[in-house]
């Protein structure tokens, strides 16, 4: 999601350079400081957001190169996440569909898999990913359609978490503008007004656009006081937020997001013969009758 995207970015590029005065980075986020311990703190939040359509991306764009896949099988019901119904484990459960074909090489290319390109674990145990036939803590990979082998039946519980490349996968880019809310709180009235300019320098300066992925534009909309935040009327000490001193600003933005999307195949799921019917029309030479004859022609 676009938005969640995004405050988690903003939450990373300014843990990453300290501000003044300095915040831990465990108090950026989107967390209201409630104890003493808590301040000082920068609090992010979204006040609007809107999305806006970019053309032949909203339809996604079909990427190739070496996608990184992680996913878990619960081998008490081995079945594809998409459609409940088809299942992914052999009657003899040494055979399994992995929700995705068309695997890589974790560089890219086409080929045999190897450990490198492939993580197979069950448990605390490893399989290892070998070329032949499978013995015991062996498994062996059909990369095209997306098939494991293994030298012994899995078991009938247990989780089997899987980790492979893909060739081939669908990139949907979201793009949204909105109104970032960003709320500096310290101890002391003269720490949240510096808190307060420190942010703003930080997200106005040249270096947010680059160090923000995708960030395309920011730019500051207001900046308020440092105002005091008093303990609420009414509320016992235990559930009482930690008093202080808050300065808000807010910020115009458009952010693109991308999403690179591996959609669930399962591999070869039916295999349907095909006959083809053709009709025939010839001319019998000796009476002139036009004849017409079916030809079946096995798939």
């Amino acid at each position: 999601m676009a938005e969640l995207a995004f405050l988690d970015a903003v939450t990373t590029y300014l843990a990453a350079t300290p501000l003044s005065p300095v915040v831990a980075a465990s108090r950026i986020g989107v967390t209201d400081p409630f104890a003493a311990g808590d301040l000082p703190s920068v609090v992010l939040s979204l006040d609007a957001t809107e999305r806006r359509r970019v053309g032949l991306g909203d339809r996604g764009e079909l990427m190739h190169g070496a996608l990184p896949v992680a996913t878990s099988i619960d081998l008490a019901n081995p079945v594809l996440a998409t459609d409940p119904t088809f299942t992914l484990l052999s009657a003899d459960r040494r055979s399994l569909v992995m929700p995705h074909g068309g695997q890589v090489r974790a560089d890219g290319s086409e080929g045999a898999l190897a450990n490198v390109d492939l993580i197979v674990r069950l448990g605390a145990s490893t399989f290892t990913v070998v070329p032949g036939a499978p013995q015991a803590g062996d498994v062996r990979a059909d990369a095209l359609t997306g098939t494991l082998v293994f030298g012994d039946a899995l078991p009938n519980a247990g989780t089997l978490q899987l980790q492979y490349f893909l060739g081939e996968w669908e990139r949907r880019t979201e793009r949204i503008v909105g109104t970032l809310r960003v709320d500096c709180c310290a101890a002391s009235a003269a720490d949240a007004q510096a808190l307060g300019a420190s942010v703003v320098r930080r997200l106005q300066g040249p270096e947010a656009r680059d160090d923000i992925q995708l960030l395309l534009s920011i730019s500051l909309t207001s900046l308020g006081v440092a105002a005091h935040r008093p303990p609420i009327a009414n509320v016992a000490p235990a559930q009482q937020a930690v008093a202080h001193f808050r300065r808000a600003a807010t910020f115009a933005f458009e952010y693109q997001h991308l999403i690179d999307r591996a959609d669930s195949s399962g591999g070869v799921i039916r295999r349907i013969p095909v006959r083809t019917r053709l009709e025939a029309i010839t001319t019998d030479r000796a009476t002139g009758a036009i004849v017409r004859d079916v030809i079946t022609v096995p798939g």
